[in-house]
């Protein structure tokens, strides 16, 4: 997928090394931009939803929650066409990963068959097949 421009913000005081970094904070709002969840967004570079909630809510992230807002109204703007692509792309092979978690935490995951792409073929040439049918003489 195409990164969008960067967006640039002043990050926020980090106050521990293992919490929202400079680079984590910048690389949080990229995959913001990009469609992701904050959820996603926060387990992408290591951390919760509720630490980056958290870290909004900071007077000295103003800048950081100014630079999420655009990120996500970016990304509402550019999803239809992600979507569109993304319809485009699905074929009836193509696998599914399924995170597995315990207690928060990733302990592998379960491939299986995506079916979604070959089951809307199915459902067009079922409405192909209810169209009338225009008789030739």
């Amino acid at each position: 997928m195409e990164s969008p421009e960067p967006f640039h913000f002043t990050p926020a005081p980090c106050r521990r090394r293992d919490g929202w970094t400079a680079e984590r904070q910048e690389r949080f709002i990229l995959l913001v931009a990009e469609g992701y969840s904050a959820g996603d967004a926060a387990a992408e570079v290591g951390l919760s939803r509720q630490t980056a909630y958290a870290l909004r809510s900071r007077p000295d992230a103003a800048d950081f929650a100014c630079a999420w807002d655009h990120a996500a109204a970016h990304a509402r703007s550019t999803a239809p066409a992600r979507k569109a692509r993304f319809r485009t792309e699905r074929t009836a092979g193509d696998r599914l990963r399924i995170p597995r978690t315990y207690r928060g935490r990733l302990i592998g995951t379960i491939e299986r068959d995506d079916l979604r792409g070959a089951m809307a073929r199915l459902r067009s040439l079922d409405r192909m097949l209810d169209r009338p049918r225009k008789l030739t003489k």
